[in-house]
């Protein structure tokens, strides 16, 4: 099992992307030695690059059209909607708020 960090952003942007990575993660944790993820164009900015560049962070993105070459994200989606619909209690319109609860709990449980 991996570690997750998951953020509610209001607009998908790359420089919000981007400021995630670093101000969330990199500067929380340390740079990233690889980075999973799907092909979205966010991902695969120039910002995102330079960003990986500099922090020497090998990204991995998909291959396009073969969703198997993601199982761990796949597998997480999944685990993700399931606790969520577990957890949400205002006509599921509360899901970002305990987001970060959710997430919490993903990480702080062991696989077996």
């Amino acid at each position: 099992m991996g570690f997750i960090d998951i953020k509610v952003l209001p607009t998908a942007e790359a420089i919000k992307i981007a400021n995630f990575i670093v101000e969330e993660i990199i500067l929380k944790l340390g740079a990233l030695r690889e980075m999973v993820s799907d092909r979205g164009r966010l991902l695969l900015s120039k910002i995102v690059k330079d960003i990986n560049l500099l922090f020497q962070t090998y990204h991995l993105p998909t291959i396009a059209y073969h969703p198997q070459t993601i199982d761990f994200t796949e597998k997480f989606n999944r685990t993700l909607a399931c606790m969520l619909q577990r957890h949400m209690i205002i006509k599921q319109r509360n899901w970002d708020v305990i987001l970060p609860f959710v997430t919490f709990v993903y990480n702080s449980t062991k696989e077996v």
